[in-house]
């Protein structure tokens, strides 16, 4: 019985990424209704994969000490009701109300630029990567800027990692997001089935990139912006960090990916001091409230120094 468990664990560990990634594709293309409307195809898949997160949270957890508590619950799930739902709702229909009938009345040809005529599944891979390489630029800069540093530190305030605290963002930086990852696509015209599968996938790995479990990627690591490599990304110590996490496929192609292998003294290998991840410097304030995100305290130095 001891036996069937440790393989099943094993089956879990390398099993569940592609397992919920296949599962939220299919569950978008199986929930789209004949009118156009994505509303339950956009939510229903990221609820179903995050059920899956949530159950290897518990089945095969990477660290026990980074189990939440009331307070995390709490504070997190402002960021995701505020920060994650209505904010990005908010952009969208800002969007559709202004800046895209301006737009349109431009008369641009800028819609013929998108091969239209392309599949679905390779109009996919061309946002995913011309998204990451837009993300890949604006969080190379927020390590590196000071202004947008203050900002991104919020995101590195976590000192723990588990599903829900993907979601703690500030809210500016947030919106720059927003024109990253979904505004260019709406310019272009791209149509609202390319853009919500975007949507999907791009939130169910954003889950996976902050969960308790103890999930392993193998060679996806060179291919998703994985679990294992953003934990090394928001370790204290910025030679076990790895600034440019977010864009993965393009740190992949221009080789500043950063995966330090495990061995003794790296602190998410060793079991005693593997939990510790934030920002060293934010150690002293207090990160248990949401007014944290309006006026976030960093320190002055380098951004990159710090990280």
């Amino acid at each position: 019985m001891k036996s069937f468990l440790v393989t099943f664990q094993n089956v879990v560990r390398w099993g569940i990424y592609p397992l919920a990634m296949t599962l939220a594709t299919v569950l978008f293309f199986q929930l789209q209704t004949s009118d156009g409307n994505f509303l339950l195809a956009t939510i229903l898949p990221v609820w179903a994969c995050l059920a899956l997160i949530i159950w290897a949270e518990w089945f095969i957890p990477f660290q026990s000490e980074w189990k939440p508590k009331w307070q995390d619950w709490k504070l997190d799930g402002t960021y995701v009701i505020f920060i994650q739902t209505i904010l990005p709702q908010v952009l969208t229909w800002l969007t559709a109300l202004f800046i895209l009938r301006w737009w349109s009345g431009l008369d641009l040809p800028i819609h013929q630029w998108w091969p239209h005529h392309w599949s679905i599944g390779w109009q996919e891979i061309s946002v995913i990567l011309i998204s990451d390489l837009l993300r890949y630029g604006l969080h190379c800069l927020s390590h590196t800027w000071t202004p947008l540093w203050k900002l991104h530190a919020v995101h590195h305030s976590v000192l723990k990692m588990y599903w829900l605290n993907t979601a703690r963002f500030h809210p500016v930086e947030k919106s720059l997001q927003f024109l990253m990852d979904v505004l260019p696509f709406m310019l272009l015209g791209i149509s609202e089935e390319v853009i919500a599968l975007h949507l999907v996938l791009y939130g169910v790995n954003g889950f996976f990139q902050h969960c308790n479990a103890d999930v392993r990627f193998g060679w996806l690591n060179y291919i998703v912006s994985s679990t294992e490599l953003h934990r090394w990304h928001h370790s204290q110590h910025a030679k076990e960090s790895n600034n440019k996490n977010t864009g993965l496929r393009v740190s992949s192609l221009l080789k500043t990916m950063h995966r330090p292998y495990p061995s003794k003294g790296t602190i998410l290998c060793n079991p005693i001091s593997r939990s510790r991840v934030g920002i060293q410097n934010l150690m002293h304030l207090s990160v248990n409230h949401f007014c944290f995100t309006m006026s976030p305290a960093v320190p002055r130095h380098n951004p990159s120094s710090s990280r």
